[in-house]
């Protein structure tokens, strides 16, 4: 004679929570690799990126990348240039102070890869850039999770808010 009872399948809601959790692991597990290889790219040609930005996933860092996606236009940015990229990103405080900052490591002296290679990985890292705002608004934990879940799985997210 068995001593278990036997127990209930999970309910609806439970298995909407199942589904956002690994939905919400997944986006983690893209945000996670897509920022690694990006910082394999730059590591490669474009190391006073990762000076400059020590959040590559961060949206200051994407519109920067998303601008001078190559050492030589890093350099050639304006100080107006990446204080504008800046304030569209979202930056509201301390602009120009980081704007100088940027602008001092990304012209400073660095090892330059050859030409064609850095022509490549300018465009690896322009699509990157262009992919990962996505994965910057993602900032899982913060107070604006309901807001993250609403745009990512609209149709689980008002069902989940009223647990």
């Amino acid at each position: 004679m068995h001593n278990h009872r036997p127990i209930a399948g999970d309910s609806a809601a439970v298995e909407a929570v199942k589904i956002l959790a690994r939905a919400h692991q997944n986006l983690i597990w893209s945000r996670t690799r897509q920022t690694n290889s990006l910082r394999s790219a730059l590591r490669e040609y474009y190391p006073a990126a990762l000076v400059a930005f020590e959040d590559l996933h961060d949206r200051d860092t994407l519109a920067i990348l998303g601008r001078a996606p190559s050492p030589e236009q890093g350099a050639r940015l304006s100080l107006s240039a990446i204080r504008s990229a800046l304030k569209h990103a979202g930056r509201q405080r301390n602009l120009d102070v980081r704007a100088r900052d940027i602008q001092a490591t990304l012209r400073a002296g660095q090892l330059a890869a050859p030409a064609p290679i850095t022509a490549a990985f300018a465009a690896t890292t322009t699509a990157a850039a262009g992919a990962s705002p996505l994965f910057a608004e993602s900032k899982f934990g913060s107070s604006s999770d309901k807001n993250v879940y609403h745009w990512r799985l609209p149709s689980c997210s008002q069902f989940v808010y009223r647990l």
